[in-house]
């Protein structure tokens, strides 16, 4: 798994991936969804925080533009960017903790899921409870897996 997350859907660092490159269906395939594990004001003890549109401000000023990646469950982490470090620090009581869980997952305040939209513009709520293939596969545009969303 590690690192092809984060090269393997649609929108990541420098992407600069197609709709013809979304061989998979742009209604079987996320483009974007809920994210709670950003790291806000109150999460992290300095200045470092994650701003609206999925950006991280550090102390410097410097800003690196981050995307999540369904590496591990929705709403895996009972823990959320404003009262835990998601980013350099282990977060929550619920696995998977750890650094960088902002990257390696998504999440709502939503009960039992988190709303994503596809690549044909559809919004779906995708339930938390959703094998984790299929959620792998929704992620990735191009491995041929025949998946639609549940």
């Amino acid at each position: 798994m590690g690192r092809a997350f984060y090269v393997n859907g649609v929108l990541y660092q420098n992407s600069t991936t197609q709709f013809a490159e979304i061989i998979d269906g742009t209604s079987n395939v996320f483009l974007i969804g809920e994210q709670r594990y950003q790291l806000l004001d109150g999460g992290h003890p300095d200045s470092h925080w994650f701003g609206w549109a999925s950006t991280i401000r550090g102390g410097g000023g410097s800003v690196t533009g981050v995307l999540a990646a369904a590496q591990v469950p929705i709403n895996a982490c009972d823990c959320n960017g404003d009262t835990h470090d998601t980013v350099y620090a282990s977060a929550g009581t619920t696995p998977p903790q750890g650094q960088g869980l902002h990257q390696r997952t998504f999440g709502s305040y939503h009960p039992g899921g988190c709303h994503f939209t596809l690549g044909d513009a559809s919004v779906r709520f995708v339930s938390e409870t959703i094998e984790l293939t299929t959620y792998h596969n929704l992620a990735i545009r191009n491995d041929g897996n025949p998946v639609s969303v549940p």
